[in-house]
């Protein structure tokens, strides 16, 4: 049952085997300076792409295409078939631009994957489904993106949040905030949004510009005519952040996009507690969450480890092999 939505959705996940020694020369050629751009745990690979391809199997079968995004890197256990497509930088994204090590670059010109449907789903490989989902968990009956339209406020803390006022100042300079609280408020304050959300979206709404929408680390969904629209919108910062071979902080992010269809009005709500975020080291709080689902996605984030917490994340990714253990179709047999 997917509530009569006949419309196709794709997954996208971009992926990066960090420890390939050929692709790290590669990198590491056009490395200028050192910042939260460059670092060694933005390429990390914790091995989790197969975990979270052998959950959409299990609890996402819907799905019409899975786009595999590598830079010349095919996981030597991927098995192809009719479902999962393997697309290079090389085929979508400018050849002007290429090589890049940007990730905004990456997800910002999805939209030039041709064989893309117009409604699909942009992933990261630290995610996992953990519960049975649907279509409409993802997109509504007339196809607008599921997603959550509560406001909250920027803590500057690292580069990160550069790129974040980026994409908001072009919000602010092109939508009306009021504008969008008198036409949206039953968006805007959804029951499902949760109380806290609420309240914080309350006590910031009377201020003359948006200062920020809650940002769930999870799958976002998305329209391809949106990301098209915001490079007509923005073409000067678009192709400011494209010539950026790593992330820096003057350019936008697709959350860019995601903003543009939550002021435009095109979202339909979603609940709060939809995803959950753990530390890929929380290895205890993972493994209730494996035996007893209370989310239907979570992530399993692997910044900021020191030596102890990378190997309490080696000891999560053993769990994903004990709950997640039937190999998918996208596995080679052995």
């Amino acid at each position: 049952m997917n509530n009569n939505i006949d419309f196709k959705i794709d997954f996208v996940i971009p992926w990066v085997d960090g420890s390939d020694k050929s692709w790290t020369c590669k990198k590491n050629s056009y490395i200028k300076k050192n910042n939260d751009g460059t670092s060694e745990e933005r390429f990390r690979d914790f091995g989790t792409l197969k975990y979270l391809l052998r959950s959409i199997e299990k609890y996402a079968d819907w799905v019409h295409k899975i786009f595999l995004i590598t830079d010349h890197q095919v996981p030597n256990w991927l098995h192809l078939n009719e479902k999962i497509v393997v697309i290079d930088h090389n085929e979508y994204i400018p050849v002007e631009v290429l090589p890049t090590f940007n990730s905004n670059v990456i997800e910002l010109n999805v939209w030039r994957i041709e064989e893309l449907s117009e409604h699909f789903v942009l992933l990261n490989d630290d995610l996992l489904f953990i519960k049975n989902t649907q279509k409409k968990d993802f997109f509504s009956p007339d196809g607008k993106p599921k997603d959550i339209a509560a406001q909250s406020i920027l803590m500057p803390r690292d580069d990160f949040t550069h790129i974040a006022v980026n994409n908001l100042s072009l919000i602010n300079n092109s939508f009306d905030k009021h504008i969008w609280l008198l036409n949206n408020w039953k968006t805007a304050f959804n029951f499902r949004n949760g109380i806290i959300l609420n309240i914080l979206s309350l006590l910031v709404s009377p201020l003359p510009y948006f200062t920020r929408f809650y940002d769930p680390h999870i799958a976002v969904s998305y329209k391809k005519k949106n990301f098209i629209k915001i490079w007509n919108m923005f073409p000067e910062q678009l192709k400011l952040t494209n010539q950026n071979k790593f992330r820096e902080i003057n350019e936008v992010s697709h959350w860019l996009v995601r903003y543009f269809q939550i002021v435009s009005g095109q979202i339909s709500p979603r609940s709060h507690n939809f995803s959950k975020y753990y530390d890929i080291s929380q290895v205890e709080n993972i493994k209730r969450e494996l035996r007893n689902p209370k989310h239907y996605m979570i992530v399993l984030n692997d910044a900021n480890l020191n030596s102890t917490s990378y190997e309490q994340g080696l000891k999560t990714v053993q769990l994903l092999d004990i709950f997640l253990n039937k190999r998918s179709q996208f596995e080679k047999r052995r």
